[in-house]
């Protein structure tokens, strides 16, 4: 070598210095150091193997012994823009190269040289024997295509029948922005022209449009051939191929990536809501217990506060169970204990229930209302009924929290040979782009309603509840127009002798 190694221009940096010295002396790309002047200062290995000088030989020596193009050449008009030409060697060969600058330091630059030779000897022979490169072509799993400057496909591989349903004389001839998404259209608008000024590989990604319809991503590497007497491009040479399903995978890993930060998001909202939520009960519990000590002679106001104490710790009850419940249904905890009862009997059980409710809630005006359809008055049935008075308490229960006005009425009713029960309001109603969303655990739709408070796993809750008994839940609402909840009970958990 010119110098011992180049790290000598690396400016004393351990890393860069051992890694320059790695890459430059394992590649077979020629790295040159020179000065303004056109001095070497270094030169690797590949250097002297293809250039065919000796260290010695560098050092008397400069850049333009090795081509016209050098002198006089201005270093900074083309630093960091790749350009290729003829390069001479000490023999008078001719190596065909792409050549890159860089300023390296001080006035100092980094020439490297890529010797394309074989590359251009390998597409000269495609060029002149067709025959022989055919097989490679027509037995490839991807598209290879041949293209004249225009973007006229002239010759086209048999993989297209099976990739894009066209056989190759429906190709041929036509141009290649033909099959092309037209949203992408501008994606090949602007890479075509640098294909055929920059002669070389460029590779970009758009959609094509398959014969029968779909779309299909494509990831193409094309590269345009010049006739070295004229520098005129005479034809581009295309592979593509088919990258839909990493395309459908890179999509799913972002919806994946989405979800789980949307799903972080709602456990912090969740946990804040949480901590909110048991404070307040908490807070009256403890503020309220305090002031009895002080109000013992004071019996209506011992009333009131106790009744304060006794609704606050239902209400925190409330929330312990709830969390109590989404914890056992995903854990798989949660069991199906199955009894025979009466469907009339549960449904009296919910009115004497939800009668008190509405006085607590002083909704009274609110017409509540629960039936059985004729056939299944006397209905009795075989399955777990405090789970199944569990999902019916939670969808009624939020049916009287988001109704002002109007009615509520629920029931159950024989549908395609199932049970069928439903709850129905005319409450605010839910926007059609939420009714998956309100299932999920910790969501609660905003509505202009004062807080209502609520842990947001009401409805995760019912979900889980309604697929341990073996059935769906479904949802029709609209804003502003209310909401019906039903679900069924799987066939083999209701054995009656009536269905």
């Amino acid at each position: 070598m010119i110098l011992d190694n180049i790290s000598d221009y690396t400016e004393g940096k351990e890393n860069t210095s051992y890694m320059m010295q790695f890459l430059t002396e394992n590649t077979s790309d020629i790295f040159l150091v020179i000065d303004s002047s056109g001095k070497f200062l270094y030169a690797n290995p590949s250097a002297y193997s293809e250039l065919e000088y000796s260290p010695e030989e560098f050092k008397q020596i400069n850049i333009h012994h090795l081509n016209a193009i050098f002198k006089n050449f201005e270093w900074n008009n083309f630093l960091n823009v790749p350009f290729e030409n003829v390069l001479s060697t000490k023999s008078g060969n001719n190596l065909h190269a792409e050549f890159r600058t860089t300023l390296f330091s001080a006035n100092n630059y980094l020439l490297i040289i890529r010797n394309l030779t074989d590359k251009r000897r390998i597409s000269q022979e495609m060029r002149d024997n067709p025959l022989k490169y055919q097989l490679l072509a027509e037995y490839s799993t991807d598209l290879i295509s041949r293209h004249n400057p225009d973007g006229i496909c002239t010759y086209v591989s048999p993989s297209c029948e099976r990739i894009l349903g066209y056989k190759p004389e429906e190709i041929i001839g036509r141009k290649n922005f033909e099959f092309i998404v037209e949203e992408d259209l501008p994606i090949a608008e602007q890479v075509y022209p640098e294909i055929l000024s920059k002669p070389i590989v460029q590779t970009s990604t758009y959609r094509v449009r398959h014969k029968l319809g779909h779309e299909i991503w494509f990831e193409s590497t094309c590269q345009a051939i010049k006739d070295p007497r004229n520098g005129e491009v005479t034809e581009v040479y295309a592979t593509s191929r088919d990258i839909s399903e990493r395309k459908k995978f890179e999509k799913e890993l972002i919806i994946a990536k989405e979800k789980a930060v949307e799903s972080d998001y709602l456990k912090t909202a969740f946990l804040q809501n949480m901590s909110h939520e048991i404070r307040t009960p908490i807070n009256a519990i403890m503020g309220f217990s305090d002031l009895l000590t002080e109000h013992l002679d004071d019996k209506e106001k011992l009333r009131y506060f106790s009744e304060i104490i006794s609704s606050r710790s239902n209400d925190l009850l409330e929330i312990i169970n709830d969390i109590l419940d989404i914890a056992r249904i995903e854990a798989g905890q949660a069991k199906v204990k199955t009894e025979t009862f009466s469907l009339k009997d549960l449904m009296d059980d919910l009115i004497k229930f939800f009668s008190e409710h509405q006085v607590k809630l002083k909704k009274q005006h609110i017409a509540f209302e629960l039936r059985l359809s004729p056939e299944i008055e006397n209905l009795t049935i075989t399955t777990d009924q405090i789970k199944l008075k569990q999902i019916l308490i939670n969808l009624i229960g939020n049916a009287f929290k988001f109704t002002r006005q109007g009615k509520i009425e629920g029931g159950a009713y024989i549908s395609q040979g199932r049970l069928t029960f439903y709850v129905s309001d005319t409450g605010i109603g839910i926007p059609q782009d939420k009714h998956s969303y309100i299932f999920e655990r910790f969501s609660q739709i905003s509505s202009n309603e004062k807080n209502l408070g609520g842990t947001g796993l009401g409805l995760s809750i019912v979900k889980g509840l309604v697929k341990l008994l073996g059935g769906e839940i479904s949802l029709k609402s609209l804003p502003g127009e209310g909401s019906t909840f039903s679900f069924t009970i799987e066939r083999n958990l209701n054995q009656t002798s009536q269905i």
